[in-house]
């Protein structure tokens, strides 16, 4: 998700621990931390390929994580 996504949700939160539970997915990756996915919506079609090759290294590196179980403490699926 976008820091725009990101920020709405953790004012959607309706306890503050919840808050704690709201991860960017570049957070989790292992290409960095805090990196937006940016939307690729009003971009060429280089934008959604490089929107997509970032995707899929995330989805691989958070399958790592869940079998490794190396997900940060709070983190809930």
């Amino acid at each position: 998700m976008d820091f725009g996504h990101y920020q709405h949700l953790k004012k959607m939160a309706r306890h503050p621990e919840d808050i704690e539970k709201i991860y960017l997915f570049g957070d989790l990756l292992s290409f960095g931390n805090g990196l937006e996915i940016p939307d690729p919506w009003y971009g060429d079609q280089e934008d959604f390929r490089k929107v997509y090759k970032m995707l899929h290294q995330g989805c691989e590196s958070l399958l790592k994580k869940l079998k490794n179980n190396e997900l940060p403490p709070n983190f809930s699926y």
